[in-house]
């Protein structure tokens, strides 16, 4: 068994955490929950992200932005969305995202500071109309 383990740093440049990002809804859909497990980062899954991320480069943006199959909001092409309305934190339910170690660890953070409080398996999907 080997682990490779490296510095990774801001995903998409130091400059977009202060001055934010363009993105596209992506005509590339996330991959449907019966179609793959979407809890393994198994090599199927990078495919439609890896689409999507040439997609909104070719389109003159930073990232592209994944709907699921009817049509919700699911991630970035790289990472797990998050977003604020009314002073509250919303994110995508976990069914159709990898529920990995990122949004694990956020969701614990936020949690831990006592900002949120919510049921990522029945969380509001954000429709994109």
């Amino acid at each position: 068994c080997a682990i490779a383990v490296w510095e990774w740093g801001a995903y998409l440049g130091e400059e977009a955490l202060v001055k934010g990002i363009k993105a596209k809804i992506s005509s590339y859909a996330r991959s449907y929950i019966n179609s793959t497990s979407q809890k393994a980062k198994i090599c199927g899954n990078y495919v439609n992200s890896i689409f999507a991320k040439m997609e909104a480069i070719e389109a003159g943006v930073d990232e592209a932005i994944l709907l699921d199959t009817r049509g919700f909001v699911t991630e970035g092409s790289g990472e797990n969305l998050f977003w604020v309305r009314d002073g509250v934190i919303y994110t995508t339910p976990t069914a159709t995202v990898l529920e990995g170690i990122s949004i694990l660890k956020i969701l614990a953070e936020l949690y831990k500071r006592s900002i949120c409080s919510f049921n990522l398996k029945t969380a509001v999907p954000l429709s994109v109309s």
